[in-house]
Parts: structure tokens; C-alpha cells; sequence
């Protein structure tokens, strides 16, 4: 959990003159597994609210983490996906995400100096299906009954913030802006933003996404699955959740791409099969490729709250989008951890208590190199990996140790820390036998 209370000052020659409040509370829900392969498999489950009050209530937050282990553990079993191009549905959550990193990004009026420039030269252009209306909106505390990161009044600059139309049926209208202009855009309109001590540059806020024409999810799966079956393929792919993502808008060379992460990822087979949880997948591709393949927008809004990383520093950001159609979608397979699960269990617990125990506890003691001699007779007898030569030395230390540092300058105490007691140890261990071992060995000379 995290609980913020900040001011900030704005000074400037305009003869603006700004104090601007934030209180926040987030608390942040995380569990993660490993599946047999090593692939690291997180769940997470966020809360955001100005006012302690409107946090979930401990059962609330209980039964969420209950869900998200049986969500891991689902996901733990569940087969690695191959790459794959075809249609697919997007959660507003996987929506939310994706629209803040492929378009979002893209509407930042600094970036459309270098690099890439996607939308530079399309306003007035159609960029989605007539039915799509963006906007981005920092006056905006809640959409719904849900609390909006990216809310503030006054941006990094002292700019009052207000809305931005960026697309207007499916027409691109305008960009976000700071106080550095761009050709046809001369003026800020409340997007400049930054965490101390960096300078602010163009910066999304709360990005909305709606339709006018919402279809139900039951309308988009047959969509789905309509879609599918036109493309020969057996399956679509339902994006449930993702965790995060990353573009790159082309400056210094790079190639104009985007990658988003999901972590709960859906087979919707077009021959009526039960859908097929996967894991292992990126969507990846290029923008203007991807929004020309929208095709449809859902009927209920869900809600993304984050913060942004970027030249600027990290801002707080909101997204909130529909559930869209898309008619063609590219993944590759996630790029895989080799450090496989631990291979004994975890020791088992005696319920002794460690705490702030001084040296000259005795039974402390006692305890604790007991319980280092059983696990290292453990780790020597248990620890075995297939088709490899068991251990022949283990070694374990332990420290437990407590610090006090004070400094003074002419005769006065200016600081001191103090750390109370606490533990630190490693293993060794050996394999093969005195001659030929896992260490390197070091000639004497």
C-alpha cells in the first residue's frame, strides 16, 4: 500500500502563481509462480482512491487474492502459445493498455518533431471506424464510480488543464501539448508534465476511449469467431488481462513498433471447443497496421490506473477503453527465463521465532545452527537433478549482526542510523568430487 500527500509550487513570468494538493491511496495486489519451464507467470489486482473510505474492504481484497491463486495456478498448467496472426478481442483492460502505449504515445505533441511521426501529417484524417471517440481529460476525478490517476488542474507547466478531443469519429483532431509548440498546434493546452527534477514535455493524463456504437460481448465473440473461421483459422484470441507495454515511436533510428504484455490470454475455437487459457504471449506489431484492422467497440468501460515512465519521469495516467474487435493481430512467444523452479521444497517450519534476538541469546543460537545442519543434511541427501552428479560438500554461514553508525563535525552529532539485528548467510555447494568440481580452481604458486 501506498499513501501520498504532496503539494507542489508553480511559479513563473506569466505571473502564474499555483499550490496544487494530491492525496492518493493505491494498494497493489501481486502473486507470481513459476511454471516448470521457468516462465515467470505474475498476477496483479490494483485499487486507486482519493479517499481512504472508498478503499475495498479487507474481505473484498481477500477474495480477490484468493482468485488470483487459482488464476496462477490455472496458468501454471496451461500451454505455451506459438506465434500467431489473426483476429482477436481485447479487454478493456488489454484495450486501455494498448491504446495508452500505440496511440497515446503517439498524440504527444514533442514526439512529432523526430523519429517517426505517425499521426504528424493526419489531422483531419480518419485514423479509426467513424464510431471511435478519444479524448484525454485531466479535469476528470472519476469516470463511473471509479477514481482517476491522471486527475490534476494545473499541469507540470502552471497550464490550467482541460480536455483534449484528439479524435472525433474516428478523425484525428489534435494533439497533446505542452508550452513547446509544434506547426499548426502554437499554444499548450494543459498536457505539459513532469516529476521533480526533470522538465516537463507532453504527457498523457486520463485517456478515454468510447464508442457510439457498443456492441455487446457476446456480439464481439461472434465477431470472433465469424472472423476466424473467413481466415481459416481453428481459433481467435481473447486478450483477459496484461500487465504492461512499450513502444518505440521511431526516433534515433528505431523502428516505429509497440510490444504489450498479456498475461491471461484465451483460444476462442470457431468449432464451439471450451475456450483454452495460454500463456507465453506478446502482442507485438506496428501501429498504423494495427488501428486500420478495428473494427468494433464493446458496451462497458473498464478502468487502468498506472503510472507512465518517460523522459519526463513517472507521471500517474489512467486509461479507460471498451472491449475492441480487432481483425487481424500478430503475437510472437514471450521471451523465457532459464532459471527453472527451485528443486527441494521449501524446509519445513518449526514455528520458532527469530526476531530482534541479540548473540548472546543462547537458545537463539542453538536454534539457528540446528536448523542450518538440518538443511545442509538435507540439500546433501534431497538435491538431485536428473542425469547430474549429486553434491559432495555443502557449506552454510550465517551472520547475524546489528550496525549503529553516528557522525559528528566540530564537537556535535549532525547524524546517526541505526540497524536493528538481522540475518544474512549463504550456501556452497560442490559437485563432482575434489578433482573435478562446478568452481573454477586457482593454481597455487
Amino acid at each position: 500500500m501506498s499513501f501520498g500527500v504532496e503539494r507542489v509550487y508553480v511559479v513563473n513570468t506569466d505571473g502564474t502563481e499555483v499550490a496544487q494538493n494530491r492525496v492518493y491511496a493505491r494498494i497493489l495486489l501481486e502473486a507470481q509462480l513459476k511454471a516448470a519451464d521457468g516462465m515467470d507467470l505474475p498476477l496483479t489486482k490494483s485499487y486507486f482512491a482519493y479517499d481512504l473510505s472508498q478503499l475495498p474492504s479487507a474481505e473484498t481484497m481477500k477474495a480477490d487474492a484468493a482468485d488470483i491463486i487459482v488464476r496462477l495456478k490455472a496458468l501454471r498448467n496451461a500451454p505455451v502459445a506459438n506465434p500467431y496472426a489473426g483476429p482477436a478481442i481485447l479487454s478493456g483492460e488489454a484495450s486501455g493498455v494498448f491504446f495508452h502505449e500505440i496511440f497515446g504515445h503517439r498524440l504527444e505533441g514533442h514526439r512529432l518533431k523526430q523519429g517517426g511521426e505517425t499521426f504528424k501529417n493526419m489531422v483531419g484524417k480518419e485514423v479509426l471506424p467513424k464510431e471511435f471517440q478519444v479524448y484525454c481529460d485531466p479535469t476528470l476525478k472519476h469516470y463511473g464510480d471509479t477514481d482517476l490517476n491522471g486527475y490534476y488542474l494545473y499541469d507540470s507547466e502552471g497550464v490550467k488543464a482541460r480536455r483534449v478531443d484528439n479524435v472525433r469519429n474516428g478523425v484525428l483532431q489534435e494533439f497533446l501539448m505542452s508550452r513547446v509548440p509544434l506547426d499548426g498546434f502554437p499554444q499548450s493546452n494543459g498536457h505539459g508534465r513532469a516529476t521533480s527534477p526533470n522538465d516537463a514535455v507532453s504527457r498523457q493524463s486520463n485517456l478515454i476511449i468510447e464508442t457510439t456504437k457498443a456492441y455487446t460481448d457476446a456480439q464481439l465473440r461472434a465477431m470472433l469467431v465469424a472472423e476466424a473461421k473467413k481466415q481459416g483459422k481453428p481459433y481467435g484470441y481473447y486478450f483477459k488481462t496484461v500487465t504492461s507495454g512499450f513502444t518505440y515511436t521511431g526516433e534515433g533510428g528505431s523502428l516505429n513498433s509497440f510490444n504489450v504484455t498479456p498475461l491471461e490470454v484465451l483460444r476462442v475455437y470457431v468449432d464451439g471447443r471450451p475456450d483454452e487459457l495460454v500463456r507465453g504471449v506478446d502482442l507485438i506489431g506496428t501501429p498504423l497496421s494495427m488501428f486500420s484492422h478495428i473494427k468494433a467497440g464493446g458496451n462497458r468501460a473498464e478502468v487502468f490506473t498506472g503510472s507512465c515512465g518517460a523522459e519526463s519521469g513517472w507521471v500517474p495516467v489512467t486509461c479507460a477503453s471498451p472491449a475492441i474487435f480487432v481483425g487481424q493481430i500478430e503475437t510472437q512467444r514471450r521471451h523465457q527465463n532459464k532459471d527453472l523452479p527451485p528443486v527441494l521444497s521449501a524446509p519445513a517450519f518449526d514455528g520458532a521465532q527469530t526476531g530482534d534476538v541479540a548473540p548472546a541469546d543462547n537458545a537463539f543460537g542453538e536454534t539457528l545452527l540446528k536448523a542450518m545442519t538440518d538443511e545442509m543434511n538435507r540439500t546433501k541427501d534431497s538435491l538431485r537433478i536428473a542425469n547430474s552428479p549429486a553434491p559432495f560438500w555443502v557449506g552454510y554461514t550465517a551472520a547475524h549482526y546489528s550496525q549503529f553508525n553516528v557522525t559528528a563535525e566540530a564537537g556535535a552529532v549532525t547524524s546517526s542510523t541505526f540497524t536493528p539485528w538481522r540475518l544474512r548467510g549463504n550456501v556452497r555447494l560442490l559437485v563432482g568430487d575434489n578433482k573435478r568440481t562446478n568452481e573454477p580452481q586457482t593454481p597455487c604458486s
